[in-house]
């Protein structure tokens, strides 16, 4: 999950695998960060996706070659309100590393 300031709120055991995410990551900013996942419009993707509430997709690729499908959705709280971005990566090349669903 990411905050509206594009800060790294939590992420799970997967993502900080493919991402190259530790603990002391949470609360850095994305744009801080070097990804293991080739989305050099990260930034502007996740600002589009809080400023028009909308959802984002594509396929994008890590730096071992592994394929993932890219989903940033925005995080509505329980008032509604928008208050960042969840990022999801799916697993979908097809090699014989098992399916891994990452979430930020």
């Amino acid at each position: 999950m990411v905050a509206t300031d594009l800060r790294i709120r939590r992420f799970n055991t997967p993502a900080g695998e493919i991402c190259n995410l530790i603990p002391a990551d949470v609360g850095r900013t994305i744009g801080d960060l070097r990804l293991n996942v080739a989305v050099p419009e990260l930034q502007r993707l996740l600002a589009n996706v809080i400023g028009e509430v909308i959802i984002r997709e594509r396929e994008v690729q890590d730096d071992e070659g592994h394929w993932y499908m890219l989903r940033i959705q925005p995080y509505r709280t329980a008032d509604h309100r928008i208050d960042g971005a969840v990022v999801v990566l799916v697993s979908i090349d097809g090699s014989n590393t098992p399916k891994k669903r990452a979430a930020i």
